[in-house]
């Protein structure tokens, strides 16, 4: 999601078997094809969408990563929530924002701030770490869905195995 320039698929396609890059602007997905298809990396696809209505069915994806739009996004809880609806159960969320940007509407600071994003969207954010790369500050995060309680009667909870 943010595919813009391509970059995410540029570093994340080699390990994919199939991949898709999804952008509300025409023009970015036309640079990230070129970029990315340039590459060798032709199993990678792209697809214009709009990330609070993602064109994809629930439980679509192992892996979803979104690059640097939830700072300027109106609902960056909500798109967090529509890629979380694509991931396969145990799928991961990789987040990669600008940090001063993310800072800047933060009532207290920036991990805080992506911290209860993520959990107002049913995440759970397991690594946020600032990452400092080529005289910008970044924030990158991994987040999983939030496991659901086992009913109390499970055999594997009570024996403590869950």
């Amino acid at each position: 999601i943010g595919t813009g320039s391509g970059l995410m698929l540029e570093i994340l396609g080699p390990r994919a078997r199939d991949a898709v890059g999804v952008d509300i602007c025409a023009p970015a997905l036309r640079l990230a094809r070129t970029r990315v298809h340039g590459a060798g990396l032709s199993h990678c696809e792209f697809r214009r969408g709009d990330m609070y209505r993602l064109p994809y069915d629930d439980a679509s994806f192992d892996t979803v990563s979104i690059d640097r739009v939830l700072a300027a996004a109106e609902r960056p809880a909500a798109a967090i929530a529509e890629a979380a609806r694509t991931l396969r159960p145990d799928g991961r969320l990789i987040v990669i924002e600008d940090f001063d940007q993310i800072d800047a509407r933060a009532a207290d600071n920036a991990l805080a701030q992506l911290r209860r994003w993520f959990a107002t969207a049913g995440m759970s954010a397991e690594r946020l770490r600032p990452c400092d790369v080529a005289g910008r500050h970044f924030i990158v995060a991994l987040a999983h869905a939030r496991r659901r309680p086992t009913h109390l009667g499970d055999p594997q909870q009570r024996a403590g195995l869950t």
